[in-house]
């Protein structure tokens, strides 16, 4: 059974940017680390199911620029209520002599996904312009230096949408199994199983976002509105990318 947590991000995403590039947080002890201007790395390999996954640095982009720098708070969107609660059940049935006599074999699954969230969005969208005004820090932190010699890019977390209250997400399972002898009518079999999960989501905890890579350079730095796969963070080992 897929985590209660991923399948509650990965619905809201649904409901709120079906086509778009909102991706869902895919674990929970990563709610606070997601959030406007940090810095994440994006995973060499991906899944078929989920794409391309995006990983922590615990860092974010005061920890780039120059000593003196202050970031803004985001800007902060209008709330948004939303409550899911579904349930599916599902049973089959078949006949079979395979072994010489007539078997009756029942299955029955079902699952129930229970959340109600109440979310804002956070956006630095609007802060970028001015931000820039800000050169990068040097000489270059040792992170970054190592990021560079690895040829890994980093992106920066730009919008994301969070929690304006305690929420408790709840999913279900429950599933059956029985075979009878219709000849031996005193020989039969059944058996259930019930799984519960329930997760308890703080405030303040971010479920989605949406990224930008961070373009740097010897002293300035910008952000990619496009996606390009051949874009690198660090444009070259002297940093070509100078305004």
């Amino acid at each position: 059974m897929a985590p209660v947590f991923r399948d509650t991000t990965q619905a809201l995403v649904w409901q709120l940017d079906p086509t778009g590039d909102l991706i869902a947080l895919a674990s929970i002890i990563d709610v606070s680390h997601f959030r406007p201007f940090c810095l994440v790395r994006r995973k060499r390999k991906g899944t078929l199911f989920w794409g391309a996954q995006y990983v922590k640095t615990h860092l974010s982009l005061q920890d780039v620029l120059e000593a003196g720098s202050k970031l803004p708070a985001p800007k902060k969107d209008t709330k948004i209520a939303i409550q899911g609660n579904s349930e599916g059940n599902m049973q089959a049935g078949v006949k079979t002599a395979a072994i010489g006599i007539p078997v009756d074999i029942t299955v029955s699954a079902g699952g129930s996904h229970k959340n109600c969230l109440e979310i804002q969005k956070l956006s630095i969208m609007n802060e970028l312009e001015y931000l820039k005004k800000w050169k990068l820090k040097k000489p270059e932190p040792s992170f970054l230096k190592k990021l560079r010699e690895r040829g890994e890019n980093l992106y920066m977390v730009t919008e994301a949408v969070e929690t304006l209250k305690d929420a408790k997400l709840e999913k279900g399972r429950k599933a059956g199994a029985g075979i009878s002898i219709p000849l031996l009518t005193s020989m039969g079999l059944k058996g259930s199983f019930n799984f519960n999960t329930t997760i308890h989501v703080s405030l303040g905890s971010v479920l989605a976002f949406r990224l930008k890579q961070l373009i740097t350079g010897e002293k300035n730095w910008d952000i990619s509105h496009l996606k390009d796969k051949k874009l690198k963070t660090f444009t070259s080992s002297e940093g070509e990318y100078n305004q």
